[in-house]
């Protein structure tokens, strides 16, 4: 029987949630139903349908709705909740593994590539909270990496907006987490994964139903393997293995009078650059950081769900009512191996004083500047012992790496990025007669803590070379056990120890974000009765309070450490948002159901009121065939970071000459730094907002048969956007010809350590395209064959930033700040063999071709197209329950089957994580057993 039929089978099913006065006034109005019909109503399970706030039974939706129910993550390759934005074509955009920047560790959703939060996740219909994470424009999301995969009973993406029904950030649509709310016994599962890393994962579902309530218990362990660039023969091939700084460890040398402060005007290069693993480029040592970054950080994760419900029986004159409640924890610790820090902040123009008593001082100033004496060789090893303190003040070229690689990359601990979250939500279910009621309090809280060793205290630095106990030279990585000719007992080798304990620090940098709301929804199927049918209702309130904060490393921040000036300034955002909501289903026809919603939300004097609609159409054209349109405004509120102001870091470019930042280009090489950002607000920031029409056909041949073709379309404006990026505003500082931005900081040698921006309502975007899904299933004597395509198509997107309209379809927006990757075309095809115990899938997953735009870090395929990519995915699943007498499984697989590399991407990192996996071919095997 078709979903539509059914319903129209059982127009008598409400769920319903109170709280007591309203309860109370709401049972005085309503008549008693009779009883025998009442018992059979309670046994037929009452839902919410996604795209709807009307208590009724699963039905198709006018709105577009792809579902992913429990079969299908268990019979594909997913093997972490993350995994599930693969399974959605209409996704993209989405970081899944990042590789760099404080969303390292975490993944999210981004539908139609408006925006990481744009689009809105629910758990079992209601808010799953916000992350203190955000992209680049401060757009806070859900980090999907919070949820243990064992809980999911089904993914269900509504993909169209859905701001009238939900309130802001369902611009692009929603995602609803469905639990396994029923699910009954003990189940435990063990999965292991052999690919670039190693991966082992345990899932963990407990379940008991009782003649009054139900008790759930999930958790998911996670842990994955590190890996560092040179694992990836691909990015050692693209890169040549080779990745330069501007500053070296060591170094370069300068003379420095003590009493005046002048530098000489000719730098030599340590004589043991090389041999400390460095690279001579012209008159500078480069340190070479190519191994020191892992693009698959090293993972591990905790996280553990658990809900319940229970029926308090006939309460206030009610038939039924029940308590519900969520309760959620995750901690999540991902490691990325980093670089070592740079320090600038010296007592001399930015620059370190390396004294002429400095045991490992073995440079002597004469007419052509500085000399070095070696003092491995017997002649040199003479001089030094006659001629202790004939050594010159040096100084640091510019940016100093105290210790380089000793501390770095694979001899690191690596710079943490840990996750810890937990959410509570109780509730309250009621319903009497066609009447519900539900209620709830939800508060969700997040702490993102940034951990990263090696940083160092400039006073200390300074007092570690004036003393010698820091020894800076080259001398230290090549010749660790010399012993310096000056003093007889001083030892070349790096004293980590007391580097530890009197120059370095750890810093921390803490971002949380909490999210709270409180509730209220009443509704009714079966308001009024038309010739069609029933008329339905829904309307209800929300308060919604999220805050945000943002401390930074207090070392950092106070100018006692790399940088003079105060790079990170403490955030604080909030946001206080209250709406009401209307929403009506009529059945106009026979054939023809409409849906009326309306929302408006209040936030607050600064950013003002919105007032959204919804008009949705569902007909009937032939019992087989069904039409579905819709048209709505859907709006995404300024985030509380927003509200703040933005802090991060960026890659910027810029042109370096005799190793200060220049505005000449003439002799000029290209260099690059991370700097710090901020992003405040620019006058009263506005919700950004979309009208979207979705028109589509499905058709329903039989249970395991179907078509359905939608067309979509988005009209987004009021972009919130930074007024500038960071790599303009830097770029404008020469126009004319002197670096003067108040905007930026520099170090001594100009390289800019922190870039201020304004952030506006500035930008729009219009685009749209075509969803399809087919799906054909039969069953024969060799087993039941079931086939399901996917794909999704963007015709357009066009987008106007700062005045400039862009194309964004097929590109990969690098450089807009605004987008991410946007192939044309994505797609999934899958092809699933069933036979007794046995079952079998092929999965092929397809991403377009799309223009490489990236114009930063020296691209050379500029202009060119980054290459399509289709991965193959193989899966076996045995039932061994018969055999072993309880239910089990067990499970072998092949993701990326035939080990593609992904496209060659002309900058770094190389491969677009936005678009394409790093891991290559993905071996899995997995048991599990049921109680």
């Amino acid at each position: 029987m078709k979903r539509y039929d059914y319903f129209k089978n059982h127009k008598k099913l409400i769920i319903a949630t109170s709280i007591a006065t309203a309860l109370g006034t709401l049972s005085a109005h309503t008549q008693a139903q009779d009883e025998t019909e009442l018992d059979d109503l309670q046994k037929i399970e009452r839902i919410i349908v996604l795209g709807s706030n009307i208590r009724k039974i699963d039905t198709e939706s006018a709105a577009p709705v792809q579902y992913i129910d429990r079969d299908s993550i268990e019979l594909s390759s997913i093997g972490s909740i993350s995994d599930l934005v693969l399974n959605i074509p209409a996704n993209a955009g989405s970081v899944i593994n990042p590789v760099s920047g404080e969303n390292i560790g975490s993944s999210n959703f981004n539908i139609r590539n408006l925006g990481a939060g744009s689009t809105l996740v629910l758990i079992n219909g209601r808010r799953a909270g916000k992350s203190p994470l955000s992209d680049n424009l401060g757009n806070q999301f859900y980090d999907l990496n919070q949820l243990p995969l064992s809980m999911v009973k089904s993914v269900d993406i509504q993909t169209d907006g859905a701001s009238a029904i939900y309130g802001s950030e369902a611009v692009a649509g929603v995602v609803n987490i469905v639990t396994r709310k029923g699910f009954e016994g003990l189940e435990i599962s063990a999965r292991y994964e052999d690919a670039s890393n190693q991966t082992e994962t345990i899932n963990f579902a407990l379940g008991s139903n009782g003649e009054r309530g139900s008790f759930g218990l999930y958790a998911t362990a996670y842990n994955g393997s590190i890996n560092y660039r040179d694992d990836f023969d691909f990015i050692v091939e693209r890169s040549g293995g080779v990745l330069l700084s501007s500053s070296g460890s060591p170094d370069e040398y300068r003379t420095l009078d003590s009493l005046t402060g002048e530098f000489g005007s000719t730098k030599v290069i340590d004589p043991y650059c090389e041999e400390a693993g460095q690279v001579v480029q012209g008159n500078n040592c480069r340190y070479n950081f190519f191994d020191h970054t892992s693009p698959v950080p090293k993972n591990n994760r905790l996280s553990i769900f658990a809900e319940f419900d229970y029926d308090l029986g006939q309460v206030l004159g009610f038939e039924e009512v029940k308590a519900f409640g969520e309760v959620s924890y995750a901690q999540n610790t991902a490691t990325r191996a980093f670089g070592p820090q740079m320090n600038g902040n010296g007592e001399y123009g930015g620059r370190f004083l390396i004294p002429s008593s400095h045991p490992f001082n073995f440079f002597v100033e004469n007419a052509d500047g500085l000399q070095y004496i070696d003092p491995t060789t017997a002649s040199g090893s003479q001089f030094w012992e006659q001629n202790p303190n004939a050594a010159a003040n040096l100084t640091t070229s510019g940016n100093f790496r105290p210790i380089g690689a000793a501390i770095a990359g694979k001899n690191g601990n690596g710079n943490d990025y840990i996750n810890n979250s937990d959410r509570h939500l109780i509730g309250i279910d009621a319903f009497t007669g066609n009447w519900s009621v539900s209620a709830w309090y939800q508060k969700y809280e997040h702490e993102n803590r940034f951990i990263a060793e090696g940083d160092s205290i400039a006073s200390g630095l300074q007092s570690g070379l004036m003393d010698g106990t820091l020894n800076p030279f080259g001398i230290a990585y090549a010749l660790p056990d010399f012993i310096s000719p000056k003093d007889g007992t001083s030892i070349a080798a790096h004293d980590l120890d007391s580097y530890n304990n009197n120059i370095g620090y750890i810093t921390t940098n803490i971002r949380t974000s909490s999210q709270q709301t409180v509730d209220f929804v009443m509704s009714n199927s079966e308001v009024f009765e038309l010739d069609a049918g029933y008329v339905g209702v829904a309307f209800g309130f929300q308060n919604r309070q999220e805050t945000f904060t943002f401390t930074p490393d207090r070392i950092t921040s106070a100018g006692l450490g790399s940088v003079a000036s105060s790079r990170s300034l403490s955030v604080n955002g909030e946001t206080d948002v209250d709406s009401v909501f209307v929403e009506v289903a009529i059945p106009a026809l026979e054939n023809l159901d409409l849906q009326l919603a309306l929302r408006y939300e209040d936030h607050g004097k600064e950013i003002g009121t919105t007032t959204d609609p919804k008009v949705a159409a569902l007909y009937k054209l032939t019992e087989d065939i069904l039409l579905r349109a819709s048209y709505g405004s859907s709006f995404q509120a300024p985030t509380a970071i927003q509200a703040g102001g933005i802090t991060s870091n960026t890659g910027v470019d810029f042109l370096t000459a005799n190793g200060r930042v220049t505005c000449n280009a003439q002799n000029a090489e290209q260099g690059d730094f991370i700097a710090d950002t901020s992003a405040k607000v620019l006058g009263n920031l506005n919700p950004q907002s979309a009208d979207n029409i979705n028109l589509g056909i499905v058709w329903q041949a039989s249970n395991k048969s179907s078509v359905s073709v939608d067309y979509w379309q988005y009209d987004y404006k009021g972009l919130i956007v930074n007024a500038q990026s960071p790599q303009a505003v830097l770029d404008s500082d020469c126009d004319d010809g002197i670096l003067n931005d108040p905007n930026i900081t520099r170090a001594s040698d100009g390289v800019p350590l922190f870039i201020n921006t304004s952030l506006e309502n500035a930008d729009s975007a219009k685009t749209d395209g075509i969803d399809a899904k087919f799906k054909y299933g039969f069953d024969s004597n060799m087993g039941a064959f079931d086939f399901n395509v996917t794909v999704s198509y963007v015709m357009s997107f066009e987008a106007v930033l700062s005045g400039v309209t862009i194309d964004v379809a097929g590109r990969r927006n690098a450089n807009t700040n605004s987008f991410g990757a946007m192939p044309e075309l994505t797609g999934n095809a899958s092809g699933r063999w069933t036979k007794d115990n046995h079952q079998a899938t092929l999965t092929f997953r397809y991403t377009d071709s799309y223009l490489q735009d990236d114009a930063a870090r020296n691209n050379d395929l500029l202009g060119q197209n980054i290459d399509s990519f289709t991965t193959l995915d193989f899966q076996y699943r045995y039932d061994a329950s018969q055999i072993i007498g309880i239910g089990s499984w067990i499970m072998l697989g092949a993701n990326n089957l035939t080990d593609e590399n992904p496209p060659r991407y002309g900058a770094r990192p190389f491969f677009d994580e936005e678009a394409h996996s790093i891991r290559g071919r993905v071996l899995y095997a997995e048991i599990g057993v049921t109680f």
